[in-house]
């Protein structure tokens, strides 16, 4: 029947055109031009379609073959990708298609472990935590949010606004009244928190005076004291009065005293003349009185309230995201299971094995960890085993990632997601956004277990990037251990102090000499201001492959350098010798992971089933090519390359496109599936262009000697890039324009095999974002389709139906998983004498 001919048959039938294959030089802004119908199509041919996608369905099938194998014939199934049978050999090509090495495979044809529900603690905590902080019942320890310190959170924590650091000491350096209120708005003196309205002592938010101002606590209130009026946000350094209503004028200032405190300023009336918008957490609303959702870690898995990145838990749960229960108690449903908060439902994923405590796999009344209802318990019935690794996620103290969250004064920073109004889930496109998304996929994640005797691997969720920006300078703490002083320091400081709170409490760092420890660092030059006894031996994800031994900081923004040394009495020793000796990637040891890209991001790639336009521009970069930066920025190479694009006019000759948007205007994820050959050069340490490639189908074209690239010891990479060295800029475009067809034509199609390895798409927001892109590019095809068949109805209905069965993205081997491949292959390597 027509209905089962193959789609390029379909295609026979469908004469006209999508557009033409014409090519003019220097159109590279103009409109773009589709392939014609049948080069389009190409993209999904049955054949070349085995280098995009594979079906789901069939590779259930191949696994359920292979568990029967491997039951029947264990001795042929290893770990080391053994491939004795036809059915073997063909279902590893198909999972490691473009990798290198033997690290894929393993994975897939291990022997599943038995899904077993975690011992739960028993551990008291002095004073129940003064009924504000949770108590972490396997270490007997206070888990405190902001506001709150000491073993009980029974000591209040300051972090006000101010003008000044302090030298020394613990106190916080403040510059408010007991309301609030700057204490002399012309007095000298300037960090972001300062404030022209009420400040908020615990987070150094800054809120309206006036008629809709924000009311704190009484002072000398106890910690977790709610404010009585939570007032209406001003936004720091976004709607600052620029002067002070006397004609005295506020350098640090943005906005006319009159707009914020006239009569339809935006303190004072229901109908301003100015909106300052919802910066904060929780604020929404045209007049940001619409309280919502804030953010969490996994939503606390339903069995806590949210505050701002730090869960609260509900009587007897515990835990960074409340997925556990003390020992003895019942485990009721949770908010996203009993129908109060349906938006919940959207973003909760409880783990098998706190699942299976409430499904009661193999638990007592006294063991099993923690779980969520009865829809927890119906996932988990036909889960009764799963793949290693397995990973023990710590619940740090909060000072490390949750209170940073809290922190922020900007709920689009630090984190990837947030509530919007309505309790509608926004996506945020934060530039180091894995940071918080890997932490929160993993407390998800089956590979997750609650026993740390069980487990493969330790992760150490610390929010470097976060305290890095917004938190750093913003306000007098935190700090690690010294009052200001370059922002890298404090995040070394900072991972020795967690390294020593885990041999406190812990006896897993030195059983392995923390061999087995993941730590993921996501700011711009990695792990190379890592502290080196945690470097030698711990894993270390980054997105910053530099692999020289003996390095300098190359960044341009100063209090970032590395190689600065900072002297203080509270340091009196410095601390780069606490760095040193170190590269900032071991191949072998570490991997360079993708950053985050949203589904969005890459809406117009080919890959994502967008109709596939013309390849007319023959190499590209849109960016930040340093006209306003120091000449270290990018190691000089984004300023060089933009200098040769503008003097040798690189654009009129070779449709070349270099620049920041006023040199490239236009839809950047158009732009860049219309390229050819697209640029991957640092910033001021990684940046994410190899990403924007590769995800578009381009092929990159890498310049940034000594550091490998995403994933370039896991894929095979040089196959589908070029390197180009740092001193080989002159005349690139003359190279890259005699590269013949058929060699490009190669090298996309080795790169389609591994493509789907640079996105993240395991979180189940993640996975509805792109499933809607996908529906929406198939849209797409279907005018395109229509246009061109208007006399063949059901042939393009067949053949969009054909489409939609593969707009599949094979979530299996997105990044995420990827790096879980690779860990469970690296097991054995962790347990290596040294």
């Amino acid at each position: 029947m027509a209905s089962d001919w193959p789609l390029t048959f379909l295609v026979l039938f469908l004469f006209i055109g999508f557009g033409t294959k014409q090519h003019t030089q220097g159109e590279a802004i103009a409109a773009a031009k589709y392939l014609d119908l049948s080069g389009a199509l190409a993209w999904l041919d049955v054949e070349s379609n085995h280098d995009v996608l594979y079906d789901p369905a069939e590779q259930r099938t191949h696994t359920r073959q292979l568990q029967q194998q491997q039951q029947q014939h264990p001795h042929i199934l290893t770990q080391t990708t053994t491939t004795s049978t036809f059915l073997e050999r063909r279902a590893l090509e198909k999972r490691c298609r473009g990798t290198t090495g033997d690290w894929c495979g393993g994975y897939e044809l291990q022997q599943p472990v038995p899904l077993k529900p975690a011992p739960r603690g028993s551990r008291t905590c002095p004073r129940n935590c003064s009924g504000v902080g949770n108590c972490n019942h396997d270490t007997g320890t206070c888990d405190c949010p902001a506001g709150s310190q000491g073993e009980d959170c029974g000591t209040v924590l300051l972090r006000p606004c101010t003008t000044h650091f302090r030298h020394g000491g613990s106190e916080p350096a403040g510059h408010i009244d007991d309301e609030g209120r700057d204490l002399g708005l012309t007095d000298p003196g300037y960090t972001e928190s300062r404030c022209t309205g009420i400040c908020d002592p615990v987070t150094a938010r800054c809120f309206c005076d006036g008629t809709y101002r924000r009311v704190n606590p009484p002072k000398g209130s106890p910690p977790g004291t709610p404010a009585p009026v939570r007032g209406r946000p001003l936004g720091n350094h976004v709607c600052q009065v620029s002067d002070d209503g006397r004609g005295n004028k506020l350098e640090w200032g943005q906005v006319p005293w009159e707009q914020i405190y006239g009569p339809n300023g935006w303190c004072n009336s229901n109908k301003p003349d100015i909106r300052c918008g919802c910066l904060f957490d929780g604020f929404s609303g045209e007049l940001c009185d619409e309280v919502t959702e804030t953010m969490c870690p996994n939503q606390c898995s339903g069995h806590g309230e949210c505050d701002s990145g730090f869960c609260k838990c509900h009587d007897g749960w515990y835990g960074t995201d409340c997925a556990r229960k003390v020992s003895g108690q019942p485990l009721e449903p949770g908010l996203h299971d009993t129908g109060s908060r349906p938006w919940l439902r959207d973003t909760v994923r409880v783990p098998p094995e706190a699942a299976a405590a409430v499904a009661g796999l193999g638990s007592t009344a006294a063991g099993g960890a923690g779980g969520g209802g009865p829809g927890a318990a119906g996932q988990s019935a036909s889960i009764h085993t799963r793949r290693r690794p397995l990973i023990y996620v710590y619940d740090l103290p909060p000072a490390y990632n949750a209170r940073m969250l809290q922190y922020r004064n900007d709920k689009g920073l630090c984190t990837w997601r947030g509530f919007g109004s309505g309790n509608r889930t926004e996506i945020f496109a934060w530039t180091y956004g894995l940071e918080v998304l890997f932490h929160e996929m993993l407390l998800q994640s089956e590979h997750r277990t609650f026993d740390p005797e069980a487990a493969d691997y330790f992760y150490v969720p610390v929010y470097g990037s976060c305290f890095i920006f917004p938190l750093h300078c913003y306000a007098d703490g935190p700090w690690w251990h010294v009052p200001s002083g370059p922002r890298v320091m404090h995040v070394t400081n900072m991972m020795l102090e967690v390294r020593d709170w885990i041999r406190k409490h812990f006896p897993y760092w030195d059983r392995r000499g923390g061999r087995d420890h993941i730590w993921l660092m996501t700011h711009d030059e990695g792990a190379c201001y890592a502290p080196t006894e945690i470097y030698n031996s711990s894993i270390f994800l980054t997105h910053w492959g530099r692999i020289d031994k003996h390095h300098a900081s190359n960044t341009a923004f100063t209090p970032d350098n590395y190689t600065q040394e900072y002297v203080h009495p509270e340091q009196p020793g410095g601390w780069l010798h606490l760095i040193d000796g170190h590269p900032c990637y071991t191949p072998g040891k570490d991997l360079v992971v993708p950053a985050l890209k949203l589904p969005h991001h890459f809406r117009q790639s080919p890959l994502l089933f967008h109709p596939p336009r013309q390849r007319d521009i023959l190499l590209y970069l849109r960016g930040d090519v340093g006209k306003h930066r120091l000449p270290n920025y990018s190691r000089g190479i984004r300023q060089r390359l933009y200098r040769l694009w503008r003097d040798q006019q690189w654009l009129q000759g070779y449709n070349v496109m270099i620049g920041d948007g006023s040199d490239v205007p236009g839809d950047y994820s158009e732009h860049l599936s219309r390229s050819k050959f697209c640029l991957v050069v640092p910033g001021d340490g990684w940046s994410p262009r190899l990403e924007d490639a590769v995800l578009h189908g381009c092929v990159p074209v890498i310049i940034m000697d000594g550091v490998h690239g995403v994933w370039e010891d896991q894929l095979e990479l040089e196959r589908f890039s070029i390197r180009v060295g740092e001193d080989e800029l002159e005349g690139l475009p003359q190279q890259l324009a005699v590269v013949p067809q058929r060699v490009l034509e190669d090298m996309q199609r080795k790169l389609r095999k591994v493509w789907h390895r640079y996105a993240y798409v395991s979180h189940p927001l993640l996975s509805e974002e792109m499933k809607a892109v996908l529906q929406s590019n198939l849209g797409v095809w279907r005018e395109q389709l229509q246009r061109v068949g208007k006399r063949e109805d059901a042939l393009v209905a067949r053949t969009t139906a054909q489409l939609e069965q593969r707009a599949v993205f094979p979530a299996q081997d997105d990044a995420f998983h990827t790096v879980l491949q690779w860990l469970y292959w690296r097991i054995p390597q962790t347990r290596a004498f040294r």
